[in-house]
Order: structure tokens, then sequence, then C-alpha cells
């Protein structure tokens, strides 16, 4: 699971030929069972820490960029300093410590990949992001069109979001904070992201969620060879899907897509990435 280990490689300095696959988890003591999942060939950092025991769905890596061939980290601002620490003593991927920090402490879960992702497009990559008015604009426009799989209906969402304007406006404004900490970060207009609708539920700072499986949290596999696929949380409202195939399309992506149940992380706050991981190849 995305959330209890971050999957990557390490090694001694930048021009080493040989590079070991590794985990950084954190974990408490109550769950120690995850290092009985890694491989053999594969070692880990273990980065404990009790307040924050699964920093891995709050630490993420963009593509290659200008001074950084092996990316830069994207995290929470809240991210615990035991996992801070390791990444900055690592070095290749931080600017002298630092690197790019979302404010996700207003989340239940507060993990980057709850507000955005980067998929491939063509030779570079294309930012998503999570977007609430376009949601509600989604809901609102769409009145023969309804959620199901057991979520609220969509009298229910909008009833939420009528009643709490003032709320309303606050979340929107911390996402336009994700973006304006990730564009001057990436080096990248903050107009070239695509914007997923989100559903985040009105409950005060620190508990949000949301009320339809968050499409955002995907997980991304791009192949040695063929093109790119994204596995997508289903979202339980066909305008919703039907959106982000339109807007993916706009952006250039030309790889397939597939769309998952996640009902049973989601009730626990995450979706396919949060309980899910990839092996990458060493780069």
């Amino acid at each position: 699971m995305q959330d209890y280990g971050e999957i990557g490689y390490t090694r001694t300095a930048i021009n080493q030929a040989q590079r070991k696959q590794t985990v950084a988890m954190g974990f408490d003591d109550l769950n120690q069972w995850y290092s009985d999942l890694v491989d053999a060939d594969t070692g880990y950092f273990l980065r404990a820490d009790e307040q924050q025991p699964n920093p891995g769905g709050n630490i993420e890596c963009s593509p290659a960029l200008p001074s950084y061939p092996y990316g830069r980290l994207i995290v929470g601002a809240n991210l615990a300093t035991p996992a801070r620490e390791f990444f900055q003593v690592q070095k290749v991927q931080a600017d002298s410590g630092r690197m790019i920090e979302l404010p996700v402490a207003w989340l239940r879960v507060r993990h980057v990949d709850e507000v955005m992702t980067i998929i491939p497009v063509g030779s570079g990559f294309k930012v998503l992001v999570a977007d609430l008015q376009m949601a509600i604009d989604l809901l609102r426009n769409n009145p023969t069109n309804e959620t199901w799989g057991g979520y609220y209906t969509r009298a229910q969402i909008l009833a939420e979001y009528d009643a709490n304007s003032n709320r309303v406006a606050e979340v929107c404004n911390y996402l336009a904070g994700v973006r304006s900490s990730l564009a001057p970060g990436l080096g990248v207009n903050e107009n070239t992201f695509v914007k997923v609708p989100v559903a985040f539920t009105m409950a005060a700072d620190g508990q949000v969620s949301t009320y339809l499986p968050n499409m955002i949290n995907m997980i991304v596999i791009r192949p040695v060879t063929g093109l790119p696929k994204i596995v997508v949380p289903r979202a339980y409202f066909v305008p919703y899907a039907e959106n982000l195939g339109v807007s993916l399309g706009n952006a250039g992506f030309n790889g397939s897509g597939e769309f998952v149940d996640t009902s049973g992380p989601h009730s626990n706050g995450g979706e396919a990435h949060c309980a899910s991981n990839v092996r990458r190849v060493a780069p």
C-alpha cells in the first residue's frame, strides 16, 4: 500500500552504477506486519513516527525537470519530521533540503495524493489537480443524472454545498494554494493544469474527505514499452467520468484508462493510489 511504503531506489552517489531498490516506510508498533511484505531483493528504511505512521501518500515525485534529472519531491507541508529529514539527507531530489510543499493539513488523511497527480503525456507530462467548483457545477448542471453505489445522492451533496457556501469558498482557496505551490515548483504554467472534479465534504478542517470516490487518487502505470495506463476510482456519477475523459483527451493523453471500485479504501479516506503500489524500474 502506497500509504505505508514509498518504493524507490537508493545509491551512495549520483554516478554510482549500481542502484538498490528500497522501500521508505513509516509505521508505528501496531503496523510492523508491513515489513514482512517487502521482497527479499528489496531493502527498506523504517521511518517510524507515531503521529504520522503512513506518510507514503504524502510523498510524491515529479518527472525529470531541468536541474532535477530524478525529479523533485512533492510533499505535504505537514510531512512529519522523520520522513522530511530522511529525504533531505538523500539530496538528489531536494534542493538544499527544499521540496515542493502543498497545504493538505485540512484533509482527513492529509496526503498530497488526494489533491494532485502527474501523468505522462507525449515526451512530457500534465499535472492533474482536484477541483471542487467543477464538481459542484457538474452536479448542478446534470439534473437527469444520479449517483449510485450507496453514496450520497446528487440532491444530498448539493444541499450540503448550498448550506455551506463559506466553507465551499475555504476549500476552493486551499485548492488554489495547491496549484500556486505546484506551478512554480514544477516550472509550468498553472493554466495548463487539468482540473478533475472532486466532491469534497464540508467537514471541519482536518476532517475533510469526499462524498464520492476521489478520481485524482489514481494509479499511473507507465510500462517500459507501450502506452501508459491510468487506473481511476469510479466516482459513481457519470458526468464526472465523462468530464475526465474529455479533459484528458484535450490534454493530449493517448494512453488507456480503467475505472475500479474503491469503496473499501474509500471508507477509510483513501482510494486506488492509497491502497496499492507500483514497482518501479531504476532510472
